[in-house]
């Protein structure tokens, strides 16, 4: 059985979406399965599937578009592992993010979810700043007053059953949709924390300069870490 399910909702974003890819199919100490979503884009990214050649990669199309939520939802109905992660066609990973959030998640069992700091990179690869998540993993409260999590969805890694229990994603819903999947995930349960997400647009300024609970990251580490397909660090 596979560690992670990858799902990525996309929309006629084939050539950001290959880069996205990538990054997913690069990861390292991990056994996962990607689905990819499209939600009624018109750019062919059947065949970037295709092309790939890789039996980890699944696809599914909805012939109308029915919006990000609904494309989550579908790639969750066919995910077959304990733990999902989510990241959208124009996001990056680190290598080892995946790896890092299994980690933090299996030293604290009563976590339901985890998320990661983000930075963001210009289209250079220069980096713009960085955001992170609280030191403190009880978030429940917190996530009623502001959506704290960098990078939206992108660096987020769930419990498939407390995804089902809670729902999926509101359908209803579009920019807010990934807050109001956290808030009933955090009910309960405390929210550990690793690196690994990356931005690849500028304009989302620096929130601070700290990557997880208290663990300073100099702009050095940063860079080092940061490695995105044709970057360099």
């Amino acid at each position: 059985m596979v560690d992670v399910t990858v799902i990525i909702p996309t929309h006629n974003r084939r050539r950001l979406l290959a880069r996205t890819l990538h990054s997913v199919l690069a990861q390292k100490d991990v056994d996962l399965e990607v689905v990819v979503v499209d939600d009624g884009g018109l750019d062919d990214t059947a065949s970037l599937i295709e092309s790939l050649d890789d039996a980890r990669v699944r696809f599914v199309r909805h012939p109308k578009s029915r919006g990000v939520s609904a494309a989550r939802n579908s790639g969750i109905e066919r995910a077959t592992s304990a733990w999902l992660a989510f990241v959208d066609d124009d996001d990056l990973w680190a290598p080892d993010k995946l790896c890092s959030q299994l980690g933090a998640l299996a030293a604290d069992p009563s976590a339901g979810w985890s998320c990661t700091g983000s930075v963001n990179i210009d289209a250079q690869c220069q980096i713009s700043g960085w955001a992170t998540p609280p030191r403190d993993p009880a978030v429940a409260d917190l996530l009623l007053r502001q959506n704290w999590v960098p990078g939206g969805g992108s660096g987020v890694m769930a419990s498939r059953d407390l995804t089902l229990e809670i729902g999926g994603f509101d359908e209803a819903l579009s920019n807010i949709a990934d807050w109001d999947f956290y808030i009933p995930s955090s009910a309960g349960s405390s929210v550990p924390t690793a690196f690994g997400l990356l931005h690849p647009h500028p304009g989302n300024g620096p929130r601070g300069g700290e990557v997880g609970p208290g663990v300073p990251l100099p702009r050095r580490e940063v860079r080092s870490r940061a490695q995105a397909p044709g970057c360099r660090a």
